[in-house]
């Protein structure tokens, strides 16, 4: 758990809590907020947890209690036409006025994969480049901001991406396996 107490800020920024089947919640306090957004296909969590941190704290357990199957990508919050509904609806409510730059540039770039998923290059080149302005580190983005210039689809030219990044994590596993360990704590 990278979060507990207070976690509303953290959560402007992007949804740090886990998936909905690991969650419990107050009765009272899911009424109390209105429960989940129904207008939201794909981020009705993340804008639930939102509005919960406003009326309490969150606690997270270190031992996993919650196996979670996801089957293919047959989900809603998969469609990148949902996903880029509910990511413009998360940005204009709550990011565009309290989150931080790297939040701004965390939903930016999610909006550019929606798009891009979605075969609006264009649209998705705009969000990638806002992303990388304000997260220059942010290297994944211009990576994306190069797929939408190539022809073809994004299906095929995310293949290839996928592909050139297995190669470079066999040729560079030691640098790249410590890089991960240091970073996520976890080998892969």
């Amino acid at each position: 758990p990278r979060f507990s107490g207070a976690i509303g800020s953290a959560l402007l920024n992007e949804n740090v809590v886990s998936s909905t089947s690991s969650v419990l919640v107050r009765k009272e306090l899911f009424v109390k907020v209105g429960g989940f957004n129904r207008r939201l296909r794909s981020c009705d969590d993340w804008d639930l947890w939102i509005r919960l941190a406003h009326l309490t704290t969150f606690g997270f357990l270190k031992e996993f209690l919650v196996s979670h199957y996801i089957d293919g990508e047959d989900r809603l919050s998969f469609n990148p036409r949902y996903r880029a509904h509910d990511l413009l609806y998360m940005y204009e409510k709550y990011v565009k006025v309290s989150g931080t730059a790297r939040g701004r540039a965390n939903i930016f770039f999610k909006l550019g994969h929606a798009f891009y998923l979605w075969n609006r290059s264009r649209t998705a080149a705009v969000f990638f480049t806002k992303s990388f302005a304000l997260h220059p580190g942010k290297y994944k983005a211009l990576v994306y901001l190069l797929l939408c210039k190539l022809p073809g689809s994004s299906t095929r030219n995310l293949y290839y991406l996928k592909r050139l990044r297995s190669y470079f994590r066999r040729a560079f596993l030691f640098k790249d396996l410590t890089w991960q360990k240091a970073r996520y704590g976890t080998g892969h």
